[in-house]
C-alpha cells in the first residue's frame, strides 16, 4: 500500500540534517521534491519516535492523462476522491494552485485542478494562487491570462 512519509516536528531539524544528502542529489539531477508541513496528515499507517507515514489518498494523477489515457476524469468515483481530498485540505485554510506547468510543456491543454475542484475551492471559500512551475523564465505566465478570464466567467 503506498505511503508518504512526514517527519514529527519536534524532529524535523535533525532528520532534515540527517537527510541533507539526499536532498543534494535530488537537486543536483534536477529531481522535485516538496518539503510540506500540515497538522493532518492523513490517516496513520505507521509511527515511531521520528516519523508518521500516512496512506496515500485514491487520487489519480492527472499530469499525464490527456484525453483519458489512463482514466476516466468524469468518473463518479474520481470526482468523489477529488472533492473529499479538497474538503480535507480546506479544513487548515490553505491556498489552493492553479498551475498551468502541464500546458507550458505540451502535457496538456488547460491548467489543473479540473474546473470542477475549482468550482469547489470557490464553493468553500479558499484562495487560489497561479502558478506556471517555471524553470524557464519566458513561459513564469503561461496561460495566466486565460485562467483568469475563466475564472471570471465562473470556472
Amino acid at each position: 500500500e503506498p505511503a508518504v512519509c512526514f517527519f514529527k516536528t519536534e524532529n524535523t531539524e535533525l532528520m532534515l540534517k540527517m537527510i541533507t544528502p539526499a536532498m543534494w542529489l535530488l537537486e543536483r539531477y534536477n529531481h522535485p521534491f516538496y518539503v510540506v508541513y500540515t497538522n493532518d496528515p492523513g490517516e496513520i499507517v505507521y509511527e515511531d519516535d521520528y516519523q508518521v507515514a500516512v496512506k496515500v489518498p485514491d487520487v489519480p494523477v492527472t499530469k499525464f492523462n490527456h484525453d483519458n489515457r489512463f482514466f476516466d476524469e468524469n468518473s463518479t468515483r474520481y470526482k468523489k476522491a477529488a472533492l473529499r481530498a479538497v474538503a480535507a485540505l480546506a479544513k487548515d485554510r490553505p491556498i489552493f494552485e492553479i498551475n498551468t506547468g502541464g500546458m507550458a510543456r505540451g502535457y496538456r491543454d488547460r491548467p489543473y485542478p479540473a474546473d470542477f475542484i475549482l468550482e469547489e475551492i470557490s464553493r468553500l471559500g479558499c484562495p487560489v494562487i497561479l502558478s506556471s512551475d517555471c524553470h524557464d523564465g519566458r513561459s513564469l505566465d503561461f496561460g495566466f491570462r486565460e485562467v483568469i478570464e475563466h475564472m471570471e466567467r465562473g470556472c
